[in-house]
């Protein structure tokens, strides 16, 4: 291995330290080698030989070490401040060892911890990197071992230790996973060589994640035969802030390698579709290599490269350039400052800088401050500390980039509980989270804020997120909510006149409501606020219920921004690009007039990224290069109407006088635009532009779900089209037994001429309304219609889609699927063969056929091209198969799918027991109009007389709301007007419809293997809703009820039920409940997991036993039932308007030998995950007596 001088190895620590690579740094390569160790206790000696040094006794604590190290956002390290070993420029304790011998209690720090924590506690007070100077008499080999007595590493970060060792080698490791601090040690150790004389070694912590630390138990060199090979390790950045070029930009990807001989790095760069932009090998020498990367086209690009067996990638972008100039009346908001979250006020300008920066280039004119702290802004009556504000506002003037100011938190002088010892699970002090003792405190301070900020600060919002139960508004209180905007409104604008007011953004429409008839119908804010307004999805309801809430106070609507969403860290990585500007466009399309990301240009805390646009290493995600191109089309157009149609979403602005229109598609699919322009251009989301050409203006667009920018056509026309589509819809839901009626107002000058519908169907239009009545032969299925429109010299269609469905969206296309209607709607030639018998997998009817036989529906039901659809049937009998064929037809009943006659989906032999088998079928002919599906039973020869048993034939249309599992797995809740008395007696449930597990496949062995059959273990389960509580009723059928466990939180061990919920049904978080006893016998709640939404409510159990809770356990004969209420406030957002709610659940059954559950649906017991829960729909019910 060869020598590095000395010099030069501080030379590196220092730039890698100092974080030179802060923001651009990348850890291209993360092999971890962990060496298999023994300690033995306080010994002397350890590994191949004795001890050199020592540093803290092994006893399996770090408070052996003088300085207590253990910083967080609300902690302190004032140790560090003026310690003369501590470079705060790198993060660096130095700690120099003068003899040889163990240290008992050195004067170092007893840990160290990620340079996150610089933006809560200050440099001065972060240590990521010990440094460890000592003397060799000899050159020879040394094992380093440093073993940890606590430690964190919330978010599986695995490459997060680096030990730059003398001779320049270079040791990578990484903490277990944990979300907890654990006490306990993990060990580490590495061998190397030294030299004669001084020698240097560093332990750093280089990851940025949140919550990554260590402390030392103790630190130990002892002799060593040899040195260990080490792994290459290659860390890499490119010599542009951030990773950010512009077209035609000179860019260079500097990569610098340990542990590396010279050869070559073989690299790849794709694009964000994926295809490939460019491949080759360059040189790898002296530890060092370059990449010159391209930089023609606008997008974002993936970077991989490898040496020999060792691999790594990273990112850049190449954006639009940014004009730097204010804009007022932008939409595009952030949050790039540096707020007031900590325990006291600290430098950190520097973050703003590099936030405002990205802010900047991305195009975004505004940024919320979130949030200037009262209590740490006047730490004493009177006494005002204006620090690092007036630097940060001067570096959002430096961008252009107007500021608004978020303002709460109140200080212990003020608070009405000033000694209310508690900290919420935020961090804060409740304390600081309730109204003063004197509102005159309040003004004043605002008063005093807003004259120091000058004019230059135009927003003042007062307050986060207040409602009746929120961690910011701790009491909940609207009558002091009220007051607290009275006075703050005339605060700021005793302050300054010109200022405006928003209130808090807060958490429901109700509050805000009653907030304003509290201060005698006067609003008292200039600018309503809110928050996550779920415009990530189509269709959300929530702005128009606070502009609803406005009118009925107000009598009219009033400015809104969205001051603070995330939406797009609901969808997984790769696709949160194309989430962003959807966000964005729909909150314009709701009437809200800006949107303020937040937290986008600030490194990721985690390394599987959260919401920010850059990784952990700051390489930028595609988020932040689509939010550059929406920028790039959307800045100065105002918001001028909804084009969409039923399969698609078209949003319509106006830049300036040109029409910039944003489409995009759940999936796929191809829809004709008339603009009335011979060209226009077209760019996707990575901003890359091609033109397009029609002589007669009308262009046919395949979309997907990422977005398109279309610029060009006529406006006037475009405008047009608007004023008619909002009159008329783009969906039409009927059963095709009777005609449906719509009315419609259409703008002056405008007129339905005719409705064009499917072959057999007519229309009627009178004033003001339309009938539309199917063909009675018609097929249940989803048909594309288009409306014709005339008016003011104009004459174009509008399409819309009529769903012809029994049951409602996301019903089983397959009439009598679950034979409940014996044979009706199938036909066979052989009907001897097939009876239908008691006994299906959900204990109702089900199909029982003996020998071959050939069977079918007697009709189809109608398809689209792109459409995907869930095939599924449930199977029982062993030595029989079955199998599908499905056919695909045009409009005039021409086959087009199969080109060969036989089976062409889910083949399957039977089983003894009940199974549940399924398969996704998409449908890519272009003339298809109609799928017909039939069954082959018992085909083989060898199965002539073998029979089997069929239920639940199934076929599903898949959509954004309907999952494979939510087609899968569909029950029913019933929605009540007289809640259960909990008491265990379920003759009130009698009419509630159930789930029902007892079949064998529905069974997973964990440490148990053995099943012996429903009477072993099976189950029911009901659920109702009011508009307060969640009731659940749970038999159980068991032959051995087991004890309690010691820990309710460790009960799903034994008999116990699980259940998870997905309050919005998108697959993305969840709730997760245990039902179990305690000791005692008595049934408790137990939450596992909490359904994260950003908005916080107060009174929410995060983790725990929900004390509100109400539940009973009562055995029976063969069993148990279960019967509990749990208020919907613990089950946050869920509420008793929702239609259809994700769910799952299980029942754990230990009979001493190991445990087993039953399970319907998934996502509990192994992947916990909410898109595998199934459905459950409302049903509305009758009042009970």
């Amino acid at each position: 291995m060869g020598k590095l001088k000395r010099s030069e190895s501080d030379q590196f620590v220092e730039k890698e330290s100092g974080k030179m690579w802060s923001g651009k740094k990348k850890t291209s390569l993360s092999i971890i080698l962990f060496c298999c160790l023994t300690v033995w206790g306080n010994s002397l000696s350890a590994g191949e030989g004795k001890i050199v040094w020592q540093l803290g006794k092994a006893d399996g604590s770090y408070r052996d070490f003088k300085i207590y190290y253990h910083p967080w956002e609300y902690g302190s390290v004032r140790e560090l401040i003026h310690h003369p070993a501590m470079d705060h420029r790198t993060l660096t304790f130095t700690y120099e060892i003068r003899e040889n011998r163990r240290i008992e209690n050195p004067d170092m720090p007893c840990g160290i911890s990620t340079p996150y924590h610089v933006s809560n506690v200050g440099r001065e007070e972060t240590c990521s990197n010990l440094r460890i100077r000592w003397n060799e008499e000899t050159d020879g080999f040394r094992q380093l071992l440093f073993r940890t007595a606590d430690w964190d590493n919330w978010f599986n970060e695995t490459n997060g230790i680096h030990v730059l060792l003398p001779g320049g080698g270079l040791f990578v490791a990484g903490l277990k996973n944990d979300r907890m601090s654990k006490s306990g040690n993990q060990s580490f150790s590495v061998r190397f060589p030294v030299v004669k004389g001084p020698n240097v070694l560093e332990i750093r912590i280089v990851t940025d994640a949140k919550h990554y630390r260590l402390k030392f138990d103790y630190i130990q060199l002892s002799m060593a035969e040899k040195a260990d090979i080490l792994p290459p390790v290659f860390v890499a950045q490119t010599d542009r802030f951030s990773a950010i070029a512009h077209p035609g930009d000179k860019m260079q990807l500097l990569i610098q390698g340990f542990n590396a001989a010279d050869g070559k790095i073989l690299y790849r760069i794709e694009d964000y579709f994926g295809k490939e932009v460019e491949k080759g090998t360059v040189k790898f020498a002296g530890g060092r290599a370059s990449i010159s990367l391209p930089t023609v086209r606008k997008g974002w690009y993936r970077v991989r490269f490898e040496y020999g067996k060792s691999k790594s990638e990273c990112s850049y972008v190449v954006l639009e350039p940014v004009k730097k100039e204010y804009v007022e009346r932008s939409r595009f908001g952030c949050h790039a400052f540096a707020g007031d979250f900590a325990a006291r006020i600290v430098d950190r300008t520097a973050l703003a800088e590099l936030k405002m920066r990205r802010a900047f280039l991305a195009g975004a004119k505004w940024a919320r401050w979130h949030w200037v702290s009262w209590s740490l802004r006047e730490p004493r009556k009177g006494d005002f500390c204006w620090d690092y504000l007036k630097e940060q506002l001067a570096i959002a003037e430096k961008y252009r980039i107007y500021p608004m100011l978020n303002v709460f938190m109140t200080p212990d002088w003020a608070s009405s509980t000033p000694k209310d010892p508690e900290m919420l699970w935020s961090g804060c002090r409740k304390r600081n989270m309730v109204p003063p003792r004197d509102w005159s405190d309040w003004k004043r301070f605002l008063t005093a804020l807003v004259k120091f900020c000058g004019p230059s600060v135009k927003l003042y919002e007062l307050g986060n997120e207040p409602g009746y139960s929120s961690v910011y508004w701790h009491i909940g209180s609207v009558e002091k909510y009220a007051e607290f905007l009275k006075y703050g409104y005339a605060g700021v604008k005793e302050g300054n006149p010109e200022a405006l007011v928003l209130p808090g953004a807060p958490l429901t429409a109700q509050f805000l409501e009653e907030v304003i008839r509290k201060n005698g119908g006067k609003a008292y804010f200039d600018i309503l606020s809110v928050h996550y307004q779920m415009n990530q999805k189509r269709g959300s309801k929530v702005f128009a219920g606070f502009d609803a809430a406005v009118k009925r106070t107000l009598g009219h609507s009033v400015r809104t921004v969205n001051s603070e969403d995330m939406g797009w860290n609901y969808s997984p990585r790769m696709e949160r690009a194309k989430v962003v500007p959807k966000l964005y466009v729909r909150d314009a399309a709701s009437g809200i007039e800006k949107t303020f990301g937040f937290a986008m240009f600030e490194n990721s805390p985690q390394p599987d990224g959260y919401w920010p646009f850059f990784t952990l290493k700051g390489f930028p995600n595609p988020e932040y290069a689509a939010y550059r191109t929406m920028t790039h089309h959307l800045e100065y157009a105002d918001y001028a109407g909804n084009l969409s149609g039923a399969d698609y979403e078209a949003y319509l602005f106006d830049r300036k006088g040109t029409p910039v229109l944003v489409l995009w598609t759940n999936g796929k699919c191809r829809v004709r635009l008339d603009l009335k322009s011979p060209h226009v251009h077209c760019f996707d989301l990575m901003d890359r532009g091609r033109e397009l050409h029609s002589p007669d203006g009308t262009y046919e667009l395949a979309l997907s779900d990422a977005p398109v920018f279309l610029i060009g056509g006529d406006l006037t026309f475009l405008k047009s089209m608007v004023a008619v589509r909002q009159s008329l819809p783009h969906t039409i839901l009927g059963s095709g037994k009777s005609p449906e009626m719509k009315t419609f107002v259409l703008p002056s000058d405008f007129q339905l001429d005719k409705v064009t519908l499917p072959k057999g169907w007519s229309y009627r239009i009178s004033e003001g309304s339309v009938i539309l009545t199917p063909d009675p032969r018609a097929l249940n299925g989803v048909y594309a219609c288009a409306w014709n429109i005339s008016g003011k010299g104009y004459r174009f269609e509008l399409p819309f889609l009529y769903e012809l469905s029994e049951g409602g969206i996301g019903e089983n296309l397959v009439r009598n699927g679950d034979f409940e209607k014996k044979s009706s709607f199938w036909w066979t030639s052989q009907k001897k063969k097939l009876s239908v018998v008691p006994g299906g997998m959900d204990g109702a009817l089900c199909l029982k056929i003996t020998g071959g036989l050939f069977w079918g529906q007697a009709s189809g039901f109608a398809v689209r091209p792109g459409e995907r659809y869930l095939l599924s049937y449930d199977l029982k009998g062993e030595g029989g198969s079955l199998g599908v064929v499905y056919t695909i037809y045009d409009g005039k009943k021409k086959k087009l799918f199969p080109k060969r006659e036989g089976i062409n989906a889910l083949s399957i032999k039977g089983s003894s027991g009940w199974k549940r088998y399924s398969e996704i079928i998409e449908i890519h002919e272009n003339q298809a109009a109609e799928m017909k599906i039939a069954l082959l039973a018992n085909y083989r020869k060898t199965e002539k007389n073998a029979t089997i048993w069929v239920d639940n034939v199934r076929v599903v249309r898949l959509t954004d709301k309907i999952s494979p599992a939510k087609a899968l797995y569909r029950g029913e809740f019933l929605l009540t007007e007289k809640p259960p008395k909990i008491d265990g007696d379920l003759r009130e449930w009698t009419n509630v419809p159930s789930m029902i597990l007892k079949e064998d496949v529905q069974v997973v062995r964990k440490t148990c293997k053995v099943w012996n059959g429903p009477q072993d273990l099976s189950a029911k389960m009901q659920v109702m809703m009011d508009s307060a509580n969640l009731y659940l009723a749970v038999t159980v059928n068991d032959d051995q009820i087991a004890l309690p466990e010691k820990s309710l939180e460790a009960s799903w061990k034994t008999d116990s039920v699980q259940i998870g919920i997905d309050p919005y049904c998108e697959g993305r978080e969840m709730h997760q409940l245990l039902l179990a006893r305690d000791e005692k016998g008595r049934l408790k709640v137990w939450k596992h997991r909490n359904f994260f939404t950003p908005e916080i409510p107060m009174d929410l159990t995060r983790l725990g036993e929900l004390k509100d809770a109400e539940g009973v356990f009562r055995p029976v004969e063969g069993g148990a039932v279960y019967e509990v209420r749990i208020p919907l406030r613990q089950l946050y957002p869920l509420n008793a308007k929702m239609r259809q709610i994700g769910f799952s659940w299980l029942v754990n059954d230990n009979d001493g030998n190991g445990r087993k559950y039953i399970q319907w649906s998934a996502g509990i017991g192994e992947k916990q995950f909410a898109d595998l829960y199934g459905l459950l729909v409302r049903k509305t019910g009758k009042k009970r007596k």
